[in-house]
């Protein structure tokens, strides 16, 4: 029974750490800090920077 029910909280929490980075990069998309016109915006996906004409380094 003790066998099981940690068998059970391993694969729950397993489970729970996978979904938990599933959001994040699984994309492949890298997260960079954007600058537009040298200024820091945010750090977010490089497609979305580049879209608000931002770039990965500071000018």
């Amino acid at each position: 029974m003790k066998f099981t029910l940690t068998l059970l909280l391993l694969a729950v929490s397993t489970l729970s750490f996978a979904s938990s980075m599933a959001g994040r990069g699984s994309t492949g998309i890298p997260t960079v800090p954007c600058y537009v016109s040298g200024d820091y915006i945010g750090t977010m996906p490089i497609t979305e920077c580049e879209r608000k004409d931002g770039s990965v380094y500071k000018k």
